[in-house]
Parts: C-alpha cells; structure tokens; sequence
C-alpha cells in the first residue's frame, strides 16, 4: 500500500510541473518582439560578414532584404552559397545548382556546398548521388548531425524505414 501512495504522489508532482516548465502561449508578444529586434539588428550593416547577415535573414523569412543584400555582395563561396539558398527558397533549382557547383569547384570539401548540394539532389529526386554526397560528409564527420539527417530523409523517401530509423538511433 505504501508504493502505491508513494507513486501516486510522484505521478501527481509530475503532472503539476510539466505545465510549469512547458512555454506558455502568453510569451508570444515576447517572441514577437525579440523576432523584431533581431531583424532590426541584421539591417544595421557592421556587425556581421554580409554572407552570414543574408543567410540569418533567410532564416527569418526577410528574402527580400537578403536578395538586396547579396546583389551587392563580391563573388565569394560563402556569398554564393547564401545566394544559393535564396535561389532553393524561389524554387530556382538550376541557379542553386550552378552557384553550389561553382562553389564546389574552388573548395570540393566545403561542408555548406556539400549539403545544399545534398539537398538539391533530393529536390531533383537524384536519391543516390544525394546519398552518396551525404555519406562523404559523414565519412568527414561521422557526427555530422545534418548529414546524418539528410541520409534518414533519403532514406525515408525511398522507403527504407528501417535504415532510417537506425540512421536516426546513431
């Protein structure tokens, strides 16, 4: 009799702190407003390199802002790379393509190539060169925690769940 007051009372205390810790839906103005100030932040030119400034605001949903941005951006991997990203938000799949191609050619062993390559590979429904670009990432990094996710989606779109969900269990 004991045990089961005793995990009746532990159950009760679980059931009244998972409220407590959860993120209560009153927060939103708060959210809003740090959202607000974040993008603000990122218009103020200074405080970061541009390709990392476009590909935060690409983050944030400011495309417009970040295509502005990266047209008077010089020619550089990362710059390309964020002018890539643009490029897969527009559905301009070729002009991604090209630029991550270019990319690749200078620096074959650039991870952010390699995944957004990755990426369009799996776009254009190329599902085994997207695994085996996936697969030399991790082959560089076996903890590469996005290639190790774009391996279970290919995984996933060819049906394979139990490699997937190994995948996922690694």
């Amino acid at each position: 009799m004991p045990r089961l007051l005793i995990a009746s009372l532990c159950y009760t205390l679980l059931l009244l702190a998972i409220p407590a810790l959860a993120q209560q839906p009153d927060q939103i103005t708060e959210v809003k407003a740090r959202l607000e100030k974040e993008r603000r932040g990122l218009q103020e030119t200074g405080i970061r390199p541009l390709p990392e400034r476009a590909d935060r605001m690409l983050d944030l949903g400011l495309w417009q802002e970040a295509e502005s941005l990266l047209k008077s951006t010089a020619a550089s991997p990362a710059a390309n790379l964020s002018k890539a990203r643009l490029a897969m938000l527009l559905h301009k799949y070729h002009a991604a393509e090209a630029l991550v191609a270019e990319v690749l050619k200078k620096e074959p062993a650039n991870r952010a190539a390699l995944l957004l390559q990755g990426k369009l590979q799996i776009q254009a429904w190329e599902l085994k060169q997207a695994l085996v670009t996936a697969q030399k990432l991790l082959r560089t990094n076996a903890k590469d925690e996005e290639a190790a996710l774009l391996v279970g989606r290919i995984f996933m779109l060819q049906k394979k769940y139990n490699e997937a969900l190994a995948q996922a269990l690694k």
